[in-house]
């Protein structure tokens, strides 16, 4: 769907709020669950070495943020050969969540886009947040007094 002229006087005050919040949410949830992603690469790569010990600070907390991860669904998950597959399932659907998530606040960019999305050219122009560089490109093509972000 290409989007030709942004017509805000068909957008009520209460859709376009409820846009920015689910935006915001949007946002913080993706924020966090790139953390949690990250945290437990680390705890991963931490493990790795036999003289951590992971009941003291630093690394009890790592262990207590991300325990959801890594033992959630022991018992849904199937064992392949005595190898406990929770864990690799639960990154994967964290991964998966985590790039859903880029895609719905930051829209498609060469960062996360693929095959299947493309990209539009015009793309800065129609975000919901007012930063300069919207704004200078709305006052080159003489959209400034139309939009009030």
């Amino acid at each position: 769907m290409v989007v030709e002229n942004l017509d805000l006087s068909a957008v009520t005050t209460l859709q376009y709020n409820i846009g920015i919040l689910s935006l915001g949410i949007g946002r913080a949830l993706w924020f966090w669950t790139s953390i949690l992603l990250i945290a437990t690469e680390l705890r991963l790569t931490f493990g790795m070495f036999l003289q951590i010990n992971p009941y003291f600070e630093p690394f009890a907390t790592l262990w207590t943020f991300t325990d959801p991860v890594l033992n959630f669904g022991r018992l849904f998950y199937p064992k392949v050969l005595g190898w406990d597959t929770a864990p690799v399932a639960n990154m994967a659907l964290l991964s998966q969540l985590t790039t859903k998530l880029d895609l719905f606040v930051f829209g498609p960019n060469e960062m996360n886009g693929n095959e299947s999305v493309e990209f539009m050219p015009d793309a800065p122009k129609y975000r919901l947040s007012g930063t300069y560089s919207t704004y200078q490109t709305r006052k080159s093509e003489g959209m400034v007094g139309k939009f009030y972000f």
